[in-house]
C-alpha cells in the first residue's frame, strides 16, 4: 500500500519560485528559502542552505513524493 501525495516538481533552472516552493531532484526534496529565479545547479545532499548557484534550498525528505506549494 502506498501513501498517497502530490508529486513535487522536478527542479528546473531558470525557471522563477517563490519563498517555500517544493522542487525535486536525484529522489529528494528540497524548499526554497526565498523566492526568485532558480540557478542551474540543482540542490543535492541532506542538509540546509544548499546553493543551486543564486538561491538557497533546504533538505526535506527523500522520494519526491510530497505536497506542493509554500511551507508557510
Amino acid at each position: 500500500m502506498t501513501t498517497p501525495g502530490i508529486l513535487a516538481p522536478s527542479f528546473q533552472g531558470s525557471k522563477a519560485v517563490i519563498k517555500g516552493e517544493l522542487r525535486s531532484n536525484a529522489g529528494n526534496v528540497y524548499a526554497v528559502n526565498a523566492g526568485g529565479v532558480c540557478g542551474n545547479s540543482p540542490p543535492t545532499g541532506t542538509s540546509s542552505g544548499i546553493s543551486d548557484g543564486v538561491l538557497t534550498w533546504d533538505y526535506l525528505t527523500s522520494g519526491a513524493v510530497l505536497a506542493t506549494g509554500p511551507i508557510l
